[in-house]
C-alpha cells in the first residue's frame, strides 16, 4: 500500500485521542504485516536486506507524517517510529541505520 492509502485508512477513525490511537494501532499493524509478506516474497535472509525493507516502511510511515501535516496542520505521530519499533526487536538493525 502507499502512504496515502494508509492516510486515509487513518482518517477513517474519529480524530479524537481514542480514534487516533487506534487508527495508528492499525496502521502500525498493517505496515508491520506488509514488512513480513515483503520478506517473505522478497526470500530476505541477510541482516542488510531486512534492514531496508523496514527503512522503505519507516520511509512510508514519514510520508504518512507529511501528508498529515500537509492537511491537518500538524501530527501526533513521531517520525522514524516503525525503525524504532524494528529496532528494539532486532537490534542488528541499528547496523544499517
Amino acid at each position: 500500500m502507499k502512504a496515502i492509502d494508509y492516510y486515509n485508512i487513518m482518517m477513517e477513525y474519529p480524530q479524537t485521542a481514542d480514534g487516533i490511537a487506534e487508527s495508528v494501532g492499525r496502521v502500525v499493524d498493517m505496515m508491520n504485516t506488509e514488512a513480513k509478506e515483503l520478506i517473505a516474497r522478497r526470500r530476505a535472509v541477510r541482516d542488510s536486506a531486512v534492514a531496508a525493507i523496514i527503512r522503505e516502511q519507516n520511509n512510508k510511515w514519514n510520508a504518512i507524517i507529511a501528508i498529515y501535516e500537509k492537511k491537518n496542520g500538524n501530527c501526533p505521530l513521531a517520525r522514524n517510529a516503525i525503525w524504532k519499533h524494528w529496532a528494539k526487536l532486532i537490534s542488528k538493525l541499528n547496523e544499517y541505520k
